[in-house]
């Protein structure tokens, strides 16, 4: 079965990294000479680092299905006005020892309802199989980030195959955005609570998930500092992952 088979993909990636990559744990900061601060995710799957797919230090997670990542809301035929657009830029890069590229995604929520909102999101899985992220025990989403400018704010999300989407992770209840690298890593606890469409509450599906999500609206609180987000800007994403 095709859900089987990502299980199995996972749990023999795993393997190979646990088995190869114990000497790769600590490298050079790129952006601080000298510094180990970046520890790459051995004990789990890069989902993505944005380099054309190159291998960094652990095989990265690749669905047989080539999923893609996608934007939120789609915009409407004829409407010039973008919410969410990415692309890649290669001189935002967190990890590699050579050289490298990172997420970037712009967001402009000025407008009205329905486009005071709007994200970009990583397919993990469709109707031929799911992202099981227990099969490994995993039980955090990481990646890094920071802003263009600082300041910005934004959500994480999960979202499951039977359409159950998590309640939202606001980046500033841990962090404070600002122009410099820094990593998060959300306990996967902290979004299984969520609800569907209809808005039914329920718990997200770990062993099923459809996609994880980066969101921005216009509604949207700095957590520490209560100011309200702004509401354009651009922030950077590198090494997208799941760890245990």
């Amino acid at each position: 079965m095709p859900g089987r088979y990502i299980s199995l993909v996972i749990s023999t990636v795993l393997l190979f990294v646990n088995s190869c990559c114990k000497n790769d744990e600590k490298f050079d900061h790129p952006l601080d000479p000298g510094s180990t601060t970046y520890i790459p995710p051995t004990q789990g799957l890069i989902i993505d680092d944005y380099n054309d797919m190159e291998r960094i230090t652990a095989p990265i997670y690749q669905n047989p299905w080539g999923l893609e990542p996608f934007i939120f809301p789609e915009t409407p035929p004829g409407d010039t006005a973008v919410v969410v657009s990415y692309t890649f830029e290669c001189n935002h890069s967190v990890a590699l020892r050579w050289h490298g590229c990172s997420l970037r995604i712009k967001f402009d929520v000025r407008r009205p309802a329905p486009q005071d909102f709007g994200g970009w999101g990583q397919r993990l899985g469709d109707s031929l199989g799911y992202f099981d992220a227990t099969v490994a025990n995993l039980t955090y989403v990481s990646f890094w980030f920071k802003g263009a400018k600082g300041g910005e704010v934004f959500e994480i999300g999960l979202h499951d195959a039977a359409n159950f989407e998590s309640d939202k992770y606001n980046i500033t209840r841990d962090f404070q955005v600002t122009t410099e690298w820094q990593k998060a890593k959300i306990p996967l606890d902290s979004l299984i609570n969520g609800s569907n469409p209809q808005g039914v509450r329920g718990k997200v599906n770990l062993k099923a998930l459809e996609n994880v999500n980066i969101g921005f609206n216009r509604t949207l609180r700095n957590l520490q500092t209560r100011e309200t987000s702004p509401q354009t800007g651009t922030i950077y994403i590198d090494d997208l992952a799941f760890e245990r």
